[in-house]
């Protein structure tokens, strides 16, 4: 088992109540999350249809990689 000690510490900061905000839980931080769009279409009387992955901003953060903490 390994430990992320950066995570661990935040852990501890957040417990006792010196932070207010934690790391996303969506996005883990990154304030992007990657998402898959189907597009489709028909060319010379043929349908195609195609799944392109994109990243957009995470909803829940805003694209900053932070929220702040639920009370308890």
């Amino acid at each position: 088992m390994t430990f992320d000690l950066g995570r661990m510490n935040e852990l501890q900061r957040l417990i006792s109540g010196e932070i207010t905000e934690v790391t996303c839980p969506d996005c883990g931080g990154e304030g992007e999350v990657e998402c898959e769009r189907t597009t489709g279409g028909v060319s010379n009387d043929t349908p195609w249809i195609d799944i392109v992955a994109t990243t957009e901003p995470c909803d829940l953060c805003g694209g900053w990689g932070k929220v702040e903490k639920e009370e308890d």
